[in-house]
């Protein structure tokens, strides 16, 4: 194409970088990127989400960091909440939590708006990494901000708080979860049964998994483990056996 004279456009390169992101190739695009300004066609934020989400995957969180602030010092860039996302992910799954809060802050200073998305990501790798506590002060100001919460959030928190022993708190949550009309998942479900057996409250655990039975929620062989160790833990074989025989 180019030595046939025809120069191309941006969209013809982003599409290129996309298909060579694809294949994991990141220095073929980066050189495609870098090439870009010599056809006229200066990179936009398509062709640095491309690459950065491909650099993050493959563990090179240090790198996509450098990348995403060469978008942001890009004058010809206008950046948007989608790699900042991926990147904010990325640093937090890698327990970089002080960059990923950092980048939080530069986002929000340059313009670009959180969302649930951003906080989402937050709140899973403060939980992941036993920030429980942080990770709830994140979902109290997204809520502050008026951004909803999805399945996923109160997933993770409820999770969380279960595996740390805090079952009542998760019972806040998964209460709130019905106010404000969000419906659980399996995986909701599963973490708060789970909860309330750790917490020794049996008749509250059976009560919720037949709540989910009766909302239509197929139990599976996870809900019925869950349950089943509960009672047995308790001391109750009895009713695990029963469970087992259904």
């Amino acid at each position: 194409m180019t030595h046939s004279g025809i120069q191309p456009d941006a969209f013809t390169c982003n599409v290129l970088i996309q298909g060579i992101c694809s294949t994991g190739k990141v220095a073929l695009a980066i050189q495609l990127k870098n090439k870009m300004s010599k056809w006229k066609c200066r990179p936009d934020c398509v062709s640095y989400c491309a690459i950065i989400d491909t650099i993050y995957k493959g563990g090179l969180v240090d790198q996509a960091v450098i990348l995403f602030s060469e978008m942001l010092n890009n004058s010809n860039v206008t950046p948007n909440v989608v790699p900042s996302n991926s990147l904010i992910n990325g640093l937090c799954n890698s327990g970089m939590l002080s960059d990923a809060k950092r980048l939080l802050e530069e986002m929000v200073n340059r313009g670009i708006s959180a969302d649930v998305t951003t906080y989402t990501c937050m709140i899973h790798g403060h939980c992941l990494h036993g920030q429980w506590e942080e990770a709830r002060r994140y979902f109290d100001e997204m809520m502050d901000r008026g951004i909803l919460p999805i399945v996923v959030t109160f997933s993770i928190l409820i999770d969380s708080h279960c595996k740390d022993g805090m079952a009542e708190e998760a019972w806040g949550l998964f209460e709130l979860m019905d106010k404000i009309n969000i419906k659980p998942n399996q995986f909701t479900y599963n973490s708060m049964i789970d909860g309330l057996c750790l917490a020794g409250q049996l008749q509250e655990a059976v009560k919720l998994f037949n709540s989910m039975v009766d909302k239509g929620l197929e139990p599976g062989v996870i809900n019925c483990n869950i349950l089943k160790y509960g009672y047995c833990k308790n001391h109750k074989l009895d009713e695990a056996m029963q469970l087992f025989q259904k």
